[in-house]
């Protein structure tokens, strides 16, 4: 009998050696870039910064991401507001993505969300607007290439952005563009409905506390359409979203699509009042 305790003891012990040589399981974290171009005037000063602060309350307090892994980049530094990490200068998006590289495992996700001004000066590709030198999609596309993660969503809500999307998509990658490929210069309505979907109970259709990006996008897609039915007004911009990787995108998700089932899968987790 002594030598079967004998046996469980050192057993025991082996097991407990083995479990505290095992590596802690890393859970993958969730990581947000916001980047707001320059506005040009004050309207537009006041409309990039209430779109770039209702997306970072909307995942820090109703999606749980932490302030340290929100990086908030504005044309400048509001004298008292601690919530923005950087200008988005050409410069200082350079150095966030230095900061993400040296932050993000593997198993993290980031969302990029890019909003402002754009042109299409340079055919074939997006220009964006910002405080100083300005930055086309395909000095983006190679930043964010070398991030060490494969769970990227990007959402590059601009006029022409939809040039970016060939840029931007990898297999693995969701990419979301406010227009299609094409000249559609005019000023978007679709970041603004993207950013309402966290406010929007109805925008988690299945109503799973889950807001998959498929989710807002379709949503945004239809709140656009109603802003441009409503002002009578033709529609001047067509979202696309894309996540196979071959750069082309599609507008209409459905069972046919080749694209949309990863864009199904990734997801906000959102948090209930009280």
């Amino acid at each position: 009998m002594r030598h079967i305790a004998f046996a469980f003891v050192i057993a025991t012990s082996s097991a407990l050696a083995f479990a505290q040589d095992e590596p802690a399981i890393e859970l993958p974290r969730g990581f947000a870039l916001i980047i707001c171009g320059i506005s040009g005037d004050e309207p537009h000063y006041e409309k990039f910064w209430t779109l770039g602060t209702d997306l970072y309350y909307a995942l820090r307090d109703k999606c749980g991401y932490p302030e340290d892994q929100i990086f908030f980049l504005f044309e400048e530094k509001p004298p008292g507001q601690q919530i923005v990490h950087a200008t988005s200068r050409k410069t200082d998006i350079i150095k966030t993505f230095e900061e993400l590289k040296g932050k993000l495992r593997p198993k993290d996700k980031l969302l990029i969300f890019i909003a402002g001004h754009a042109d299409d000066e340079k055919r074939g590709h997006t220009t964006f607007h910002l405080p100083g030198p300005d930055m086309t999609d395909e000095e983006l596309g190679k930043l964010i290439n070398t991030l060490p993660i494969k769970r990227l969503t990007t959402v590059v809500t601009t006029p022409v952005s939809g040039y970016a999307m060939r840029y931007l998509a990898k297999p693995g990658r969701i990419t979301i563009t406010a227009t299609k490929a094409d000249r559609e210069l005019s000023e978007t309505v679709f970041p603004y409905c993207f950013v309402k979907a966290f406010e929007d109970e109805t925008a988690d259709q299945n109503a799973d506390g889950l807001l998959s990006v498929l989710e807002i996008f379709q949503y945004a897609k239809e709140k656009v359409l109603d802003f441009y039915l409503e002002k009578n007004l033709i529609c001047t911009e067509h979202a696309m979203l894309d996540d196979n990787g071959d750069g082309i995108g599609v507008r209409a998700v459905d069972e046919n699509a080749k694209d949309g089932k990863r864009a199904e899968q990734e997801y906000f987790e959102i948090r209930i009042k009280g």
